[in-house]
C-alpha cells in the first residue's frame, strides 16, 4: 500500500470490518509509515496532528468518530466485566467484553499476588488465556500485544512468588514475544519499564544478581532521563537489595541512600520504609552499630505510623542484629528468641529460619554448636516437607553436618541465609 488509506478504508479498519488481507495491508502500512502512526496517535490524543489538516482532516474525523464509539463500547464492557466478577449474570460475548474480562482478571491477579500466590497464578492464567483468544485486528495497532504482555508478566510474577521459577521464565518469554514486533512508538514507555522491573525481581529470585544489577541500572538511567525521580528511586532501592543478597554492604548502602532520597514517600510509603530499614541494617553490618541504633531510634515513629505488625517485627529484628554487632549476646539471644516465636505463630517458616540463622551467629560466637545443630535439624525437616529449592536445602545440610562436627562457620551460616532470603522475600 503506497498511498495513505482512503477515508472509507480508515473507517472500516478502525471498525475491524475489512477483509483479512486488506486489514493486514493497512497494518503493514502503519508499521512503515511514520505519518500514519502519528496520525493514529492523534486520534488517541497522544500527539498533535503531524501531517496538516489538508491531508487527514476528513478521513481522520470519520475514523475518530469510530474510535470514540469503540472507546465507549470498551468502557461499557469494563463495567459489565466488573459486574460479572461481582456475581451478576454473564453477558453475550464480544471482543470488547473479552478484553474487559482479561483486564479485570489481570487486576484481580495483582491484588492476590501477595495474599495467595496459587490463586493469583490461576487468575493470571485466565487473563492471559482470554487476551490470547482475541484477534489483533479488532483493536488499535499494538494495543492487544501490550495487554497480552501484561498478562504474561503477571503470570510470571505469580509463578515466581509460588516458587516455580522455570514456569515464570517461560511466561516472561511469552510476554516478550507478544511485543517483539512492535516499534518503540507503539510500546508505552511506562508499561515497558514496569514489565522490566518485574523481570528484574525474577532475576533476583533466581540469584542471577549480575543480570539484575545491570537491568536495574539501565532502568534507573531511563527513569532519570524521563525525569521520573520516584521510579528511579525505586529501582535504586532494588539495586541496593541485590548487593545485600551478595553481602556487599558498602555498595548496598550507597544505592539505598540515593534511592531513599529520590523516593516520593507519600506515593509508596511501604517502599520508603523498606529502604530505610535496609539502610539501617547495612549500617550495622558495616561495623557501625551505634550509628545504626541512633537511626533506628529516629525511624521508630515511621515503623509505627507507616508499617504494619510485620514491619514492627522487622524493627525488633534490627535491634537484635545491632545487639549482636555490639556483642551483647544475652540481649541479642532474647530478641531473636522472641522473634522466632512471633514468626512461628504467623506461620512464616522462612522468616523464622532467617532469624534462627542470626541466632546461630550468636551461638557460634559462644561455641554452642549443639544449639546450632538442633535448630538446623528442625529447619531441614520443615523445608524438606515444603519442597524448597535444592540449593537452599544443600546449604542447610552443609551447615547441619558442620555443626554436628562442631565445625560450623560464619561463612556457612551466611551462605544458608543467602539461599533463603530470596525465598522469604517472595513469601512475605
Amino acid at each position: 500500500m503506497e498511498k495513505h488509506p482512503e477515508s472509507a478504508t480508515w473507517r472500516d479498519w478502525m471498525r475491524g470490518e475489512l477483509e483479512a488481507e486488506p486489514q493486514r495491508e493497512v497494518g503493514r502500512h502503519l508499521l512503515t509509515c511514520r505519518a500514519c502512526r502519528r496520525a493514529v496517535a492523534v486520534l488517541a490524543g497522544f500527539a498533535p496532528h503531524p501531517a496538516g489538516a489538508d491531508a487527514y482532516e476528513m478521513p481522520m474525523r470519520r475514523a475518530g468518530l469510530s474510535v470514540a464509539k469503540a472507546a465507549r463500547n470498551l468502557e461499557a464492557a469494563r463495567v459489565q466485566a466488573g459486574c460479572e466478577l461481582a456475581g451478576f449474570p454473564i453477558a453475550t460475548n464480544t471482543p470488547q467484553l473479552t478484553w474487559a474480562r482479561a483486564e479485570a482478571f489481570l487486576a484481580e491477579a495483582r491484588g492476590f499476588r501477595r495474599i495467595d500466590a496459587e490463586l493469583a497464578k490461576l487468575v493470571a492464567l485466565m487473563a492471559e488465556t482470554l487476551a490470547r483468544s482475541l484477534d489483533p485486528t479488532d483493536f488499535p495497532l499494538g494495543s492487544l500485544a501490550q495487554l497480552q504482555a501484561d498478562c504474561g508478566v503477571e503470570v510470571a510474577n505469580a509463578m515466581r512468588i509460588a516458587g516455580d521459577l522455570a514456569e515464570a521464565e517461560k511466561a516472561f518469554a511469552r510476554a516478550a514475544l507478544a511485543v517483539a514486533e512492535l516499534t518503540d512508538e507503539l510500546i508505552a514507555a511506562d508499561r515497558g519499564s514496569h514489565r522490566a522491573e518485574d523481570y528484574a525481581a525474577f532475576l533476583i529470585s533466581s540469584r542471577r544478581y549480575e543480570e539484575a544489577a545491570a537491568l536495574l541500572e539501565d532502568l534507573t538511567q531511563s527513569y532519570l532521563e524521563r525525569s521520573d525521580c520516584h521510579a528511579a528511586g525505586r529501582t535504586l532501592v532494588r539495586r541496593g537489595l541485590v548487593d545485600i543478597y551478595r553481602h556487599e554492604s558498602y555498595n548496598a548502602s550507597r544505592f539505598l541512600s540515593r534511592g531513599f532520597s529520590l523516593l516520593d514517600h507519600a506515593q509508596e510509603p511501604e517502599l520508603a520504609l523498606a529502604a530505610l530499614h535496609n539502610l539501617i541494617g547495612t549500617c550495622s553490618d558495616l561495623g557501625a552499630p551505634e550509628g545504626a541504633a541512633r537511626l533506628l531510634k529516629r525511624a521508630r515513629p515511621l515503623y509505627e505510623n507507616l508499617g504494619g505488625p510485620l514491619d514492627l517485627l522487622k524493627a525488633q529484628w534490627l535491634e537484635g542484629k545491632i545487639a549482636a554487632k555490639r556483642r551483647s549476646w544475652f540481649s541479642a539471644e532474647a530478641i531473636f528468641g522472641k522473634l522466632r516465636g512471633a514468626y512461628r505463630e504467623r506461620e512464616l517458616p522462612f522468616h523464622e529460619a532467617l532469624v534462627t540463622l542470626d541466632l546461630a551467629v550468636v551461638w557460634l560466637a559462644q561455641g554452642r554448636h549443639h544449639e546450632i545443630f538442633a535448630a538446623v535439624e528442625q529447619m531441614l525437616a520443615t523445608f524438606r516437607a515444603l519442597h524448597i529449592a535444592p540449593e537452599a536445602l544443600a546449604a542447610l545440610t552443609l551447615l547441619h553436618e558442620a555443626a554436628a562436627r562442631e565445625a560450623a562457620t560464619l561463612t556457612l551460616i551466611e551462605e544458608a541465609a543467602g539461599r533463603l532470603e530470596p525465598i522469604a522475600g517472595r513469601k512475605k
